[in-house]
């Protein structure tokens, strides 16, 4: 990965807000290199077994060094919840990496 952004320093009960949306594209665009280089070195589709992977690699990194009461915050809220599933659905619907999937035979 080519990098691990600060997790955003939103409450949860502003999770729906546009921090996280900006949080979310710029680590997208930080790694989905990553999801490229592994498309074409695994020389099949897999992009959402890739995708998946590379997410929750990133969201173990962004929460590595939160204390168990911010964990908690994060996840009882649906913060964790609402980060993954925009991170999923961003590298799914990134033109750079829908360009990349090997095409089969």
């Amino acid at each position: 990965m080519n990098g691990v952004l600060e997790f955003p320093s939103v409450k949860p009960q502003e999770s729906d807000t546009e921090v996280l949306h900006i949080f979310v594209n710029q680590t997208i665009q930080e790694n989905k290199a990553s999801v490229i280089q592994l498309l074409s070195a695994l020389n099949k589709p897999g992009l959402n077994y890739i995708v998946e992977s590379i997410t929750y690699k990133l969201m173990t990194l962004i929460l590595a060094d939160k204390s168990k009461e911010h964990m908690l915050e994060y996840i009882s809220s649906g913060t964790y919840y609402k980060l993954t599933q925009l991170l999923i659905e961003g590298f799914l619907a990134d033109p750079d990496i829908i360009s990349s999937i090997p095409k089969r035979a």
